[in-house]
Protein backbone atom coordinates (compact mmCIF):
# COMPACT_ATOMS: atom_id res chain seq x y z
CA UNK A 1 0.00 0.00 0.00
CA UNK A 2 1.08 3.60 -0.54
CA UNK A 3 2.01 4.25 3.10
CA UNK A 4 4.16 1.10 3.31
CA UNK A 5 6.36 1.90 0.31
CA UNK A 6 6.73 5.50 1.40
CA UNK A 7 4.35 7.42 -0.86
CA UNK A 8 1.63 7.93 1.71
CA UNK A 9 0.87 11.48 2.91
CA UNK A 10 2.76 10.80 6.17
CA UNK A 11 4.55 7.94 7.90
CA UNK A 12 3.00 4.50 8.02
CA UNK A 13 0.36 3.87 10.69
CA UNK A 14 1.18 2.32 14.03
CA UNK A 15 4.92 1.84 13.49
CA UNK A 16 7.02 3.61 16.13
CA UNK A 17 10.16 2.95 14.09
CA UNK A 18 8.94 5.47 11.53
CA UNK A 19 8.29 8.30 13.99
CA UNK A 20 10.35 11.28 12.89
CA UNK A 21 11.61 9.47 9.79
CA UNK A 22 11.19 11.05 6.39
CA UNK A 23 9.03 9.30 3.82
CA UNK A 24 10.20 8.46 0.30
CA UNK A 25 8.36 11.52 -0.98
CA UNK A 26 10.12 13.74 1.55
CA UNK A 27 13.57 12.31 0.82
CA UNK A 28 13.18 12.93 -2.90
CA UNK A 29 11.50 16.33 -2.39
CA UNK A 30 8.40 15.14 -4.23
CA UNK A 31 5.29 17.18 -3.50
CA UNK A 32 2.94 15.24 -5.75
CA UNK A 33 2.73 12.22 -8.03
CA UNK A 34 0.12 10.76 -10.36
CA UNK A 35 -0.99 7.24 -11.22
CA UNK A 36 -2.94 5.89 -14.19
CA UNK A 37 -3.27 2.46 -15.82
CA UNK A 38 -3.93 2.13 -19.53
CA UNK A 39 -6.89 -0.02 -20.49
CA UNK A 40 -6.73 -2.84 -23.01
CA UNK A 41 -5.11 -5.88 -21.41
CA UNK A 42 -2.11 -7.21 -19.55
CA UNK A 43 0.40 -5.82 -22.04
CA UNK A 44 -0.69 -2.22 -21.54
CA UNK A 45 1.52 -0.06 -19.32
CA UNK A 46 0.72 1.94 -16.26
CA UNK A 47 2.07 5.41 -15.50
CA UNK A 48 3.57 6.60 -12.23
CA UNK A 49 4.69 10.19 -12.66
CA UNK A 50 6.73 12.14 -10.11
CA UNK A 51 6.30 15.90 -9.86
CA UNK A 52 4.62 16.06 -13.27
CA UNK A 53 2.80 18.99 -14.80
CA UNK A 54 -0.57 17.29 -14.99
CA UNK A 55 -2.95 17.92 -12.14
CA UNK A 56 -1.17 20.85 -10.55
CA UNK A 57 -3.26 23.08 -8.34
CA UNK A 58 -5.77 24.98 -10.46
CA UNK A 59 -5.68 22.58 -13.43
CA UNK A 60 -9.24 22.88 -14.79
CA UNK A 61 -9.31 19.28 -16.04
CA UNK A 62 -9.18 17.99 -12.47
CA UNK A 63 -11.39 18.11 -9.41
CA UNK A 64 -9.91 18.04 -5.92
CA UNK A 65 -10.91 16.13 -2.81
CA UNK A 66 -9.34 16.95 0.56
CA UNK A 67 -7.38 14.20 2.29
CA UNK A 68 -9.07 13.40 5.61
CA UNK A 69 -6.70 10.65 6.78
CA UNK A 70 -3.47 10.89 8.73
CA UNK A 71 -1.66 7.89 7.27
CA UNK A 72 -3.42 7.11 3.99
CA UNK A 73 -4.75 8.97 0.98
CA UNK A 74 -8.32 8.97 2.31
CA UNK A 75 -11.16 11.08 0.95
CA UNK A 76 -14.70 11.37 2.27
CA UNK A 77 -17.24 9.27 0.35
CA UNK A 78 -20.85 10.32 0.89
CA UNK A 79 -22.96 8.52 -1.71
CA UNK A 80 -23.08 5.39 -3.86
CA UNK A 81 -25.60 5.30 -6.69
CA UNK A 82 -26.22 2.90 -9.57
CA UNK A 83 -26.95 4.12 -13.10
CA UNK A 84 -28.73 1.36 -15.03
CA UNK A 85 -28.40 1.04 -18.83
CA UNK A 86 -31.90 2.54 -19.26
CA UNK A 87 -30.69 5.72 -17.58
CA UNK A 88 -32.34 5.30 -14.18
CA UNK A 89 -30.23 6.44 -11.25
CA UNK A 90 -30.89 4.57 -8.02
CA UNK A 91 -29.48 5.52 -4.63
CA UNK A 92 -28.13 2.42 -2.90
CA UNK A 93 -28.25 4.13 0.50
CA UNK A 94 -24.59 3.31 1.13
CA UNK A 95 -22.22 5.83 2.76
CA UNK A 96 -24.94 8.39 3.40
CA UNK A 97 -23.41 8.92 6.84
CA UNK A 98 -19.94 8.93 5.33
CA UNK A 99 -17.31 6.36 4.41
CA UNK A 100 -13.55 6.63 4.26
CA UNK A 101 -12.37 5.90 0.71
CA UNK A 102 -8.66 5.08 0.48
CA UNK A 103 -7.31 5.74 -3.01
CA UNK A 104 -4.55 3.13 -3.17
CA UNK A 105 -2.27 2.12 -6.04
CA UNK A 106 -1.19 -0.93 -4.01
CA UNK A 107 -4.57 -2.70 -4.18
CA UNK A 108 -5.69 -4.57 -7.29
CA UNK A 109 -9.43 -4.50 -6.54
CA UNK A 110 -12.14 -2.32 -5.04
CA UNK A 111 -12.66 -3.29 -1.40
CA UNK A 112 -15.87 -2.61 0.53
CA UNK A 113 -17.54 -3.89 3.71
CA UNK A 114 -19.44 -7.19 3.37
CA UNK A 115 -22.74 -5.47 4.21
CA UNK A 116 -22.14 -3.13 1.29
CA UNK A 117 -21.32 -6.07 -0.98
CA UNK A 118 -24.75 -7.51 -0.25
CA UNK A 119 -26.42 -4.25 -1.25
CA UNK A 120 -24.36 -3.93 -4.44
CA UNK A 121 -25.22 -7.53 -5.35
CA UNK A 122 -28.81 -6.40 -5.92
CA UNK A 123 -27.55 -4.29 -8.81
CA UNK A 124 -24.49 -6.21 -9.99
CA UNK A 125 -25.04 -9.77 -11.21
CA UNK A 126 -22.18 -10.76 -13.50
CA UNK A 127 -22.49 -13.68 -15.89
CA UNK A 128 -19.34 -15.77 -15.93
CA UNK A 129 -19.32 -15.85 -19.74
CA UNK A 130 -19.04 -12.04 -19.76
CA UNK A 131 -22.17 -11.74 -21.91
CA UNK A 132 -24.03 -9.14 -19.86
CA UNK A 133 -21.35 -6.49 -19.42
CA UNK A 134 -23.41 -3.84 -21.19
CA UNK A 135 -26.44 -4.58 -19.01
CA UNK A 136 -24.61 -3.86 -15.77
CA UNK A 137 -24.91 -0.50 -13.99
CA UNK A 138 -22.34 2.24 -13.69
CA UNK A 139 -21.55 3.05 -10.07
CA UNK A 140 -21.52 6.70 -9.09
CA UNK A 141 -19.33 7.47 -6.09
CA UNK A 142 -19.39 10.90 -4.48
CA UNK A 143 -15.83 11.64 -3.37
CA UNK A 144 -15.06 14.91 -1.64
CA UNK A 145 -18.28 16.35 -3.04
CA UNK A 146 -17.61 15.29 -6.65
CA UNK A 147 -19.35 12.49 -8.53
CA UNK A 148 -17.10 9.92 -10.19
CA UNK A 149 -18.27 7.11 -12.46
CA UNK A 150 -17.10 3.50 -12.21
CA UNK A 151 -18.42 1.67 -15.30
CA UNK A 152 -18.71 -2.13 -15.57
CA UNK A 153 -15.44 -2.34 -17.49
CA UNK A 154 -13.73 -1.12 -14.30
CA UNK A 155 -15.29 -3.41 -11.70
CA UNK A 156 -15.62 -6.56 -13.85
CA UNK A 157 -12.48 -8.66 -14.37
CA UNK A 158 -11.87 -11.09 -17.22
CA UNK A 159 -9.75 -14.06 -16.15
CA UNK A 160 -8.18 -16.13 -18.91
CA UNK A 161 -8.72 -19.88 -18.62
CA UNK A 162 -6.36 -22.65 -19.76
CA UNK A 163 -8.37 -23.24 -22.96
CA UNK A 164 -7.96 -19.62 -23.98
CA UNK A 165 -11.49 -18.57 -23.12
CA UNK A 166 -12.41 -16.10 -20.41
CA UNK A 167 -14.60 -16.08 -17.36
CA UNK A 168 -15.79 -12.88 -15.77
CA UNK A 169 -15.98 -12.14 -12.07
CA UNK A 170 -16.38 -9.15 -9.84
CA UNK A 171 -13.45 -6.88 -9.11
CA UNK A 172 -15.15 -5.84 -5.87
CA UNK A 173 -14.17 -7.75 -2.74
CA UNK A 174 -14.67 -7.45 1.01
CA UNK A 175 -12.82 -5.50 3.68
CA UNK A 176 -14.05 -5.30 7.25
CA UNK A 177 -12.58 -2.09 8.65
CA UNK A 178 -14.16 0.80 10.53
CA UNK A 179 -12.36 4.15 10.74
CA UNK A 180 -12.69 7.59 12.28
CA UNK A 181 -14.49 8.71 9.10
CA UNK A 182 -16.77 5.70 8.72
CA UNK A 183 -16.70 2.27 7.04
CA UNK A 184 -13.62 1.82 4.86
CA UNK A 185 -13.61 1.45 1.08
CA UNK A 186 -10.42 1.02 -0.94
CA UNK A 187 -10.41 2.32 -4.51
CA UNK A 188 -7.58 0.36 -6.05
CA UNK A 189 -6.29 -0.16 -9.58
CA UNK A 190 -9.76 -0.45 -11.21
CA UNK A 191 -10.37 3.18 -10.24
CA UNK A 192 -7.02 4.22 -11.71
CA UNK A 193 -7.96 2.73 -15.07
CA UNK A 194 -10.74 5.31 -15.24
CA UNK A 195 -9.07 8.35 -13.68
CA UNK A 196 -5.72 10.03 -13.82
CA UNK A 197 -5.20 10.38 -10.07
CA UNK A 198 -2.88 12.96 -8.57
CA UNK A 199 -1.72 12.76 -4.95
CA UNK A 200 -0.62 16.13 -3.57
CA UNK A 201 1.27 15.95 -0.27
CA UNK A 202 1.67 19.69 0.22
CA UNK A 203 -1.96 20.61 -0.40
CA UNK A 204 -3.20 17.34 1.16
CA UNK A 205 -5.50 16.69 -1.76
CA UNK A 206 -6.27 13.90 -4.20
CA UNK A 207 -7.19 15.13 -7.70
CA UNK A 208 -9.10 13.26 -10.39
CA UNK A 209 -9.42 13.69 -14.15
CA UNK A 210 -11.11 11.32 -16.58
CA UNK A 211 -8.56 9.08 -18.32
CA UNK A 212 -8.72 8.05 -21.95
CA UNK A 213 -7.71 4.51 -22.86
CA UNK A 214 -4.05 5.57 -23.14
CA UNK A 215 -4.16 7.65 -19.91
CA UNK A 216 -4.31 10.96 -21.71
CA UNK A 217 -6.80 13.37 -20.19
CA UNK A 218 -10.11 13.61 -22.02
CA UNK A 219 -11.20 17.09 -23.05
CA UNK A 220 -14.50 18.45 -21.86
CA UNK A 221 -17.48 17.32 -23.89
CA UNK A 222 -18.51 20.92 -24.45
CA UNK A 223 -16.36 23.53 -22.76
CA UNK A 224 -18.91 26.29 -23.44
CA UNK A 225 -21.80 24.49 -21.75
CA UNK A 226 -20.04 22.20 -19.27
CA UNK A 227 -18.47 24.16 -16.41
CA UNK A 228 -14.97 23.31 -15.30
CA UNK A 229 -15.24 20.74 -12.49
CA UNK A 230 -13.95 22.90 -9.68
CA UNK A 231 -16.98 22.73 -7.38
CA UNK A 232 -19.68 20.08 -6.99
CA UNK A 233 -19.47 19.22 -10.67
CA UNK A 234 -20.01 15.73 -12.04
CA UNK A 235 -17.26 13.97 -13.94
CA UNK A 236 -19.83 11.51 -15.24
CA UNK A 237 -20.50 13.65 -18.33
CA UNK A 238 -16.99 13.09 -19.57
CA UNK A 239 -17.39 9.32 -19.76
CA UNK A 240 -19.93 9.75 -22.57
CA UNK A 241 -17.05 10.98 -24.74
CA UNK A 242 -15.35 7.62 -24.87
CA UNK A 243 -17.25 4.47 -25.79
CA UNK A 244 -14.70 2.57 -27.86
CA UNK A 245 -13.26 0.52 -25.02
CA UNK A 246 -16.12 -0.94 -22.99
CA UNK A 247 -14.53 -4.36 -22.47
CA UNK A 248 -13.54 -5.56 -19.02
CA UNK A 249 -9.77 -5.83 -18.55
CA UNK A 250 -7.92 -9.12 -18.76
CA UNK A 251 -6.23 -9.85 -15.45
CA UNK A 252 -3.79 -12.37 -14.03
CA UNK A 253 -5.22 -13.70 -10.76
CA UNK A 254 -1.73 -14.55 -9.57
CA UNK A 255 -0.97 -10.84 -9.35
CA UNK A 256 -3.55 -10.06 -6.70
CA UNK A 257 -2.47 -7.06 -4.59
CA UNK A 258 -4.02 -6.68 -1.16
CA UNK A 259 -2.88 -4.09 1.40
CA UNK A 260 -0.93 -5.62 4.26
CA UNK A 261 -2.62 -3.43 6.88
CA UNK A 262 -5.98 -4.86 5.79
CA UNK A 263 -4.87 -8.35 6.82
CA UNK A 264 -4.17 -7.26 10.38
CA UNK A 265 -6.57 -8.38 13.07
CA UNK A 266 -9.25 -6.12 14.47
CA UNK A 267 -11.95 -4.08 12.82
CA UNK A 268 -11.02 -0.56 13.91
CA UNK A 269 -8.27 1.33 12.13
CA UNK A 270 -6.98 4.88 12.14
CA UNK A 271 -6.63 6.02 8.56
Amino acid sequence: CDAIVGVGPTQGPGDSRLQGEKTLLMNFAVDRFSVCLERGGLTKPGWFEWQGQRGTKGDSAFVSAPVVGKHHWVVKQTAVKARTPDGALEDTGLCTDGCGAIVDSGTSMILVPSKHIKVLAKYIQIKTDCSNLKQLPTLHLTLGGHTTAIPPRAYVLRVKKSDGSFRCRSGISTLEKQSQVGPVWVLGLPFMREYVTVFDRTERQVRFAVAAQDCSILPFKDASTTPAPTTNTSLVLHHAQEQEDDEAPEVDERLNLYPSWARAGGVNIEL
